[in-house]
């Protein structure tokens, strides 16, 4: 019957559209952007026969829109995107990729230094993963919350849950769970005084990111942080050359990429090397410019220099 033959065409297309969001997703991995955005046009012109109703293609749209503003450093855009998506999914009722959404949207909340909103989504990302049964998905929520957390100053619940992460990702053998939770333990070790238990964790991490050169930058900073911690200035600036080394395009970093800034404007310091520092904190501020300019918020790209710790921190070096 016609109505049939309607409901067969609608599913093809509808079929059509997930294998046109997912090629743009590979493309955008794979950095071909002009194919990823010619994808992207074609996905767009398909969805509009499909219906603005269906909340399976407004989620797979705004999850695909939401990464491509991730690759364009377009936090607001990613936030927004990520946000419609998580709705979508909810209205489908399709729990598993609302949750890894959420996750998304928790990470997105915190680049843009939005922690309180951060933890309230990512407790849920947390909640849903471990009734799905989904341990990956459960372990980087976790490893995201305990961010969080350090950055709302709450040092011992944050170790709780990396700690959790960490756990989590060895017991299912999801190492990058368990390198991105001791990445982040690093820090919050090093908060609590625990030097050795952080020196553990930044080992653990840079091998786990071994085969990542921007996250095994952000590893060798770690390392070179717990060295400064020691008293081992000349140490950790060899480790934090090589992470400057290693890191790529600031065009595809995170604004973790200026802690590699602004810990060898640390490690400088303490070798009394001020011109060093000085130079150190201003490429530092001239790399964060060129990041925060893709921004399309003023209030936004404020709040993520005044409340992203190493960008205050950046920030009130190079006015010195």
């Amino acid at each position: 019957s016609l109505s049939s033959t309607t409901a067969a065409d609608k599913s093809a297309s509808l079929w059509g559209l997930i294998a046109l969001c997912r090629l743009v997703h590979q493309r955008l991995g794979q950095r071909r952007l002009p194919d990823a955005d010619a994808l992207l046009t074609r996905a767009r012109t398909l969805a509009a026969t499909l219906g603005a109703e269906s909340p399976v293609v407004a989620a797979w749209l705004h999850t695909t829109f939401a990464a491509r503003a991730h690759v364009a450093g377009d936090w607001v855009a990613y936030v927004h995107g990520s946000e419609r998506a998580v709705a979508a999914y909810d209205d489908a009722h399709d729990k598993r990729h609302a949750c890894n959404q959420r996750v998304r949207l928790g990470y997105g909340l915190i680049e843009t230094a939005q922690y309180e909103q951060a933890a309230t989504v990512l407790a849920r990302a947390v909640e849903d993963a471990a009734a799905l049964g989904v341990p990956l998905i459960e372990g980087f929520a976790l490893q995201n919350l305990g961010l969080a957390q350090h950055r709302l100053g709450q040092l011992e619940l944050a170790h709780a849950t990396l700690r959790n992460a960490e756990a989590l990702g060895g017991q299912h053998g999801h190492h990058a769970v368990v390198a991105g939770a001791c990445y982040y333990l690093c820090d919050v070790l090093l908060a609590l005084g625990r030097v050795e238990d952080a020196s553990v964790c930044a080992d653990v991490a840079a091998k786990g990111f071994a085969g990542s050169p921007f996250h095994r930058g952000l590893a060798l900073a770690a390392q070179a942080r717990v060295l400064l911690a020691r008293g081992e200035a000349g140490e950790a600036l060899s480790r934090v050359e090589e992470a400057q080394r290693d890191r790529i395009s600031v065009a595809f970093a995170e604004s973790s990429d200026a802690v590699v800034d602004l810990t060898a404007c640390e490690v400088h310091e303490a070798l009394g090397d001020a011109a060093g520092a000085r130079t150190c904190a201003q490429a530092g501020i001239d790399r964060l410019s060129i990041y925060l300019a893709a921004v399309q918020d003023a209030a936004t790209r404020e709040r993520m220099l005044v409340r992203v710790p190493v960008h205050a921190a950046l920030m009130r070096r190079a006015a010195r």
